[in-house]
C-alpha cells in the first residue's frame, strides 16, 4: 500500500518556492544596482554630446546666442538649411513649395501656421504665428531650452549690436559685438529656393520662428549682404535658411 506523503512534501515545496524567490530577489538586486550605477552615466553622455555653447552679449532681453548654427560645430561652418517650420534639410536642397511640408504644393495652400483663409487649404486657418517646439528646427535638433530665435530677438540683435563684416577662417560674414565685448560670428551662408542653391560669400539669412501675420506663407529672417545692410523682412517659408539657436539666460 502506497503511503501518500502531505507535509515532508508540503516542505519541500516551501523550500523550493523560498529558494527560487530569494535567487530571484537577488538577481533584482544586481539589476538594479548595474542600472543606479550606469543610467546616470548614460544619461551625463547623451547630455554631454548635446552641450552647445552660448555667448552672453548683453542684450537686455537675457538672450544667449549659440556660437554655431544647427548642423555646424564651428562658428565659421554654415550647418544645414532648413525650410521654415522643417526640423531636417531637404533632399537634395530641393526647397519648394512642391516638396515643403506645411502646404499641399502651392503658395497658397498651407496646412498648419495659418491666419488667413486666403492662404489656407481649403480656406484652413489656425492662427499660429509661430513655431511650435515639434517643428522648430532649434528645439528639435538641440533639445534643452534653445529655440530658433522670435522675431524680437532677431530686431534686438540688430538694434543693440555692433556689426562689422570680417572674414573669420576664411569664410566672410559678420562678426556681431554685444556692448559688453562679448561677440558671435555669423557666415555668410546664403539660403536656398527652388532650384537655386546657396550663393555663399556675399549674403547670409537667418531664420526667426515668426510667421508674417499679414502674408502667413512668408516667415521673418534676419539678411544681410556684404556691403553693410543688416535686415530683416518677410521670406517664402519653402525656402532654405540657417538656424542660429538663442536661450534664454537663467538667473
Amino acid at each position: 500500500m502506497t503511503t501518500i506523503p502531505t507535509k515532508p512534501t508540503k516542505i519541500i515545496i516551501d523550500t523550493i518556492l523560498w529558494t527560487s524567490a530569494k535567487a530571484l530577489f537577488d538577481i533584482g538586486k544586481v539589476v538594479l544596482l548595474s542600472m543606479f550605477f550606469t543610467f546616470p552615466t548614460l544619461i551625463w553622455a547623451e547630455q554631454e554630446s548635446k552641450s552647445y555653447e552660448a555667448v552672453d552679449l548683453g542684450l537686455p532681453s537675457g538672450t544667449l546666442w549659440a556660437t554655431c548654427n544647427v548642423g555646424a560645430t564651428h562658428p565659421e561652418e554654415f550647418g544645414d538649411y532648413f525650410a521654415w517650420g522643417e526640423t531636417t534639410p531637404q533632399p537634395q536642397k530641393d526647397y519648394s513649395w512642391n516638396s515643403y511640408k506645411w502646404c499641399v504644393a502651392d503658395v497658397d495652400k498651407l496646412t498648419k501656421y495659418c491666419n488667413g483663409r486666403d492662404f489656407g487649404n481649403d480656406g484652413f486657418r489656425d492662427m499660429k504665428t509661430e513655431l511650435d517646439f515639434e517643428d522648430d528646427a532649434a528645439y528639435v535638433n538641440w533639445g534643452g531650452d534653445w529655440r530658433t530665435p522670435s522675431l524680437a530677438q532677431i530686431k534686438e540683435l540688430e538694434k543693440k549690436c555692433k556689426w562689422e563684416w570680417a572674414v573669420y577662417k576664411g569664410v566672410k560674414g559678420y562678426i556681431v559685438k554685444g556692448r559688453n565685448g562679448n561677440s558671435i560670428f555669423l557666415p555668410s551662408a546664403s539660403w536656398c529656393l527652388y532650384s537655386l542653391g546657396p550663393r555663399e560669400g556675399n549674403e547670409g539669412g537667418y531664420w526667426s520662428r515668426s510667421i508674417c501675420k499679414s502674408n502667413p506663407n512668408c516667415a521673418f529672417r534676419m539678411v544681410f549682404f556684404s556691403g553693410g545692410l543688416v535686415e530683416w523682412n518677410g521670406y517664402f517659408r519653402c525656402s532654405g535658411l540657417s538656424v542660429r539657436p538663442v536661450r534664454i539666460k537663467k538667473d
